[in-house]
């Protein structure tokens, strides 16, 4: 599975290789993934791996920084910061998507980021007290739509990298 997340960043990092008028070979410096969240999460494994196999396959130094706090937004500001040359790439979870809804000011904007790719998916259920309203999926939808910051949110997590 973990070659197959490296194989399919390292083809999305790639692309620019193959477009006309491409001056060099991508990379040709030092990347650095920049995980929205803290060592040893989810994001942070993920980005390690691929970081090792992309650095393996393009024989150039893939570095992995955490930039963790607010949710995944101190992360994707400092990477709407950075350069926009592609090598400095956010790696987080749905949290830059979702954010967009639950933050109103998050330091960025979400169009300075675009998807490079998902590299990883797992699995996630959504539990409530039996003694709350909505624990029926029905319900819950019905009480989202009349409460809509009230609600408490949980997402499904991916491994996706955004490149700034």
């Amino acid at each position: 599975m973990f070659r197959m997340l490296a194989l399919g960043i390292a083809a999305a990092l790639s692309l620019g290789t193959t477009l006309p008028g491409a001056a060099q070979q991508y990379p040709a410096q030092t990347v650095t993934f920049v995980v929205a969240f803290a060592a040893g999460g989810v994001a942070d494994t993920v980005a390690r791996t691929v970081a090792q196999k992309l650095g393996e396959r393009t024989g150039q130094n893939v570095v992995v920084e955490n930039r963790a706090g607010a949710g995944g937004n101190l992360g994707a500001k400092f990477v709407t910061g950075a350069h926009p040359d592609g090598y400095t790439v956010l790696v987080s979870t749905t949290a830059v998507p979702i954010n967009h809804t639950l933050y109103k000011n998050r330091g960025y904007a979400t169009e300075d980021l675009r998807v490079v790719g998902i590299v990883a998916s797992t699995p996630e259920a959504v539990a409530a007290h039996p003694g709350k309203p909505g624990q029926e999926r029905r319900r819950l939808r019905a009480q989202r739509q009349g409460q809509e910051r009230d609600l408490w949110h949980r997402r499904r997590r991916h491994g996706v990298v955004y490149c700034g």
